[in-house]
């Protein structure tokens, strides 16, 4: 369950964060461990600022947010654009911790692929950190014209 004072506190939105020291994390596959943190290690070497989990699909947000994002990746690659682009975009966001179980045989098979996914997270990785310099770009020139 997502904590969601972060927004009745006045935040613009929350993210659900599987990996901040007070989350609990029951039978997480090694494999997406790796991965994630991979990911997120690449994304704060790259970007600036530092993030744990924005690539997790528990996400409150203003509807603010959601009539300016535009999301460029399909399938889940998308999680990572709906992270990070309201961050970089200078939304207040919040990471919370969450607990997150894995489930289990009779509740359903996840279709979720790694060797699937892999690739889209890069490129929207990569789309938004271009993008995020273009735009410091940007309004530096624009600071330096006045």
């Amino acid at each position: 369950m997502l904590d969601t004072s972060a927004v009745a506190e006045g935040h613009d939105g929350a993210i659900g964060s599987r990996f901040s020291h007070e989350s609990l994390l029951i039978n997480y596959p090694f494999l997406k461990i790796l991965s994630n943190r991979g990911f997120h290690l690449i994304a704060n070497l790259l970007l600036p600022m530092h993030v744990r989990d924005v690539s997790n699909n528990l996400k409150l947000y203003r509807s603010e947010i959601f009539k300016t994002l535009e999301i460029d990746q399909p399938g889940f690659a998308a999680n990572a654009e709906t992270g990070l682009k309201p961050l970089l975009s200078g939304f207040d966001i919040r990471e919370v911790p969450i607990s997150w179980i894995n489930r289990t045989i009779d509740m359903g098979v996840s279709t979720f692929r790694i060797r699937k996914v892999a690739r889209g997270y890069l490129r929207a990785l990569i789309q938004v950190v271009f993008q995020a310099r273009r735009d410091r770009e940007k309004l530096v020139r624009a600071r330096s014209a006045h």
